[in-house]
C-alpha cells in the first residue's frame, strides 16, 4: 500500500468518484451510513438517469453513489471506480482501440446549466469494470485523506499485469516497476503524482478495481460493518507510512477498503 492520495482539484486520469451497484440500495444506504458516516440525498442532476441513484455525502460534499441494480441483469454487487477525463469521446475511443468493451456509451447526466457532465461505463481487456467521467470545468469530487472520502484505489489484474499497460495507454499513467517486496506497482500521472496501484490477482479473485475510503476510526468502522452484516476479508494491516487499512465485504458482497485517517 502507498500513502493516500490527496487532491484539491479534478485531474484527468485520477479517480474522482465511486459508484455502488447493489441488489438492495435501501439496505446499502443504512450500512454505509453506519460504517462511513455518509448521508444520502437525491440530486436533480440525476433525475433523467434511467435507474434509481442516491448520492452519498461526506459532510456536505458528494463523494459516491448507490444505484439499485436492474434485477433482470443479475449483476453482482460491486463498487465501480470513476476516472476523470478532459474529453470523454476521445477517451472512450482510445479505450476501445486499446481493447476495452463499452457497456454504456457516453451519456449526459443532467442537462443545461445543471449538467454534471457525461459518463461512460466500460470493461478493460481483463474484464475489470470502470467508468470515465467528463465534468464541466474543474467541477468534480476529488480524493482526500479525510473521513468519508475516496482515498486510494487498486486494480487487480491478471498475472501478466496487462491491465497496467491498458491504463497507461488510455489514461496516460506511468507505471512504476514492482515493489521489491511484492508485485505492487504504483501508477502515476505525468507530473509524477500517485493515482492508483496495480496488483496481480489473488487466487479465486476476478479482475476488479478496489476502492478505499478514509475513516476516522478504523476499529470502530470495522465493528460497525460486522454488526450490520459485513465481513472482514483482510484484517487491519499497516502500510509503509504507518496508516492502518482493512478490506471488507458489505452484506451484498461488494468489496471495498477502509483506511485510517491521520
Amino acid at each position: 500500500m502507498a500513502e493516500p492520495v490527496v487532491d484539491t482539484e479534478r485531474r484527468s486520469g485520477a479517480i474522482t468518484w465511486a459508484g455502488l451497484v447493489t441488489p438492495d440500495a435501501v439496505a446499502a444506504e443504512e450500512f454505509y451510513a453506519a460504517v462511513l458516516g455518509w448521508r444520502f440525498m437525491s440530486s436533480s442532476l440525476l433525475l433523467d438517469v434511467p435507474f434509481d441513484v442516491r448520492v452519498a455525502t461526506a459532510g456536505s460534499v458528494p463523494v459516491a453513489s448507490i444505484q439499485q441494480g436492474i434485477e433482470e441483469l443479475e449483476f453482482p454487487a460491486v463498487w465501480n471506480a470513476y476516472f476523470a477525463v478532459d474529453d470523454l469521446d476521445d477517451a472512450v475511443a482510445r479505450a476501445k482501440a486499446n481493447g476495452a468493451i463499452v457497456l454504456a456509451e457516453p451519456f449526459q447526466v443532467g442537462g443545461g446549466e445543471e449538467s454534471a457532465g457525461s459518463v461512460a461505463f466500460l470493461l478493460d481487456p481483463n474484464g475489470a469494470g470502470f467508468c470515465l467521467w467528463q465534468t464541466p470545468g474543474d467541477l468534480a469530487p476529488v480524493s482526500r485523506a479525510e473521513p468519508g472520502f475516496i482515498t486510494w484505489t487498486v486494480l487487480y489484474a491478471d498475472e501478466t499485469l496487462a491491465g497496467a499497460d491498458f491504463y497507461a495507454k488510455t489514461l496516460g499513467w506511468q507505471i512504476d516497476e514492482p515493489s521489491p517486496l511484492d508485485d505492487y506497482r504504483l501508477a502515476r500521472l505525468p507530473d509524477g503524482s500517485r493515482v492508483a496501484a496495480v496488483r496481480r490477482l489473488q487466487e479465486g479473485q476476478l479482475p476488479c478495481w478496489r476502492t478505499y475510503f478514509c475513516v476516522a476510526d478504523l476499529d470502530a468502522a470495522l465493528m460497525a460493518a460486522v454488526t450490520r452484516g459485513g465481513t472482514v476479508l483482510t484484517p487491519p494491516s499497516r502500510i509503509q507510512d504507518g496508516r492502518m487499512f482493512a478490506i471488507v465485504a458489505d452484506p451484498s458482497g461488494a468489496r471495498f477498503g477502509m483506511m485510517q485517517a491521520d
